[in-house]
């Protein structure tokens, strides 16, 4: 397999806490790995001092040979274009996207990119470990996509059973940069947040790409409190997923 560059991205609003407990993770992970990499994380207006934490950070973090790149929009402008910001820094041939609230393995890395030899495949995911309301431990990543009702749904598949998934996350998967790059990437209709990442892996399949699910590249997901949460009510949450649903049928 040839030597991929690889471009870490990592969305942040105000997650300073979550960046303190789960980013020295990533840099571990991301030192591990033999050939070039960078970290980027774009903050989408944080008011919590995450954008000071990180450079407080960033020597360290290039002592360990990992270009980084912290960077920051002047007004929140949601998921879609937090993500697309950091892509427009990436140098990588593969982009890897995470949100603040999880914790890769350390030996992450090298499942996820095997898959990329194959040059039609664009987007690889994650198995993600957490556990639910009653502390019972779960896993998942993998997904099938149906048609109820005038909507398309999505529910769960045995996440050691396969390699086909519905979507891959953008909070837990690998995408092909070039291939991202000429889908347009995250479409920003969606923005705040949720849909986008399904919306993209469909528009990959359509046009002959393929998406994989790889069970031995594990991420454990802390469902933390983060930005939606404190700045979205649950009645907000609901809404902006229907609404995202109709997008995305339309």
């Amino acid at each position: 397999m040839a030597q991929l560059a690889v471009s870490i991205i990592i969305p942040n609003i105000n997650g300073k806490h979550l960046l303190q407990k789960n980013l020295q993770h990533v840099i571990t992970a991301l030192a591990s790995y033999k050939h070039k990499k960078e970290l980027i994380i774009t903050d989408d207006h944080s008011v919590d001092g995450s954008m000071e934490y990180l450079e407080s950070l960033k020597q360290e973090i290039e002592k360990q040979h990992i270009d980084c790149f912290f960077v920051t929009d002047k007004y929140p402008s949601g998921f879609a274009n937090n993500v697309t910001n950091g892509v427009s820094y990436a140098t990588g041939d593969i982009l890897i996207l995470l949100n603040s609230d999880v914790v890769p393995d350390k030996d992450f890395l090298e499942p996820l990119l095997a898959h990329f030899s194959d040059e039609k495949v664009f987007a690889v995911g994650c198995l993600e470990r957490t556990t639910d309301d009653n502390g019972v431990a779960k896993e998942y990543g993998r997904s099938q996509g149906y048609f109820s009702r005038g909507f398309i749904l999505h529910k769960a598949l045995d996440a050691k059973d396969g390699t086909s998934t519905f979507w891959v996350s953008c909070g837990s998967g690998a995408f092909r940069k070039s291939i991202w790059n000429k889908l347009g990437g995250l479409d920003r209709l969606y923005n705040p947040f949720y849909w986008e990442d399904i919306d993209l892996s469909y528009r990959a399949v359509k046009s002959g790409y393929t998406i994989l699910f790889e069970s031995k590249s594990i991420i454990h997901h802390f469902h933390e409190k983060g930005a939606i949460k404190s700045i979205f009510s649950p009645n907000d949450v609901k809404k902006i997923v229907f609404r995202n649903q109709f997008i995305f049928f339309c």
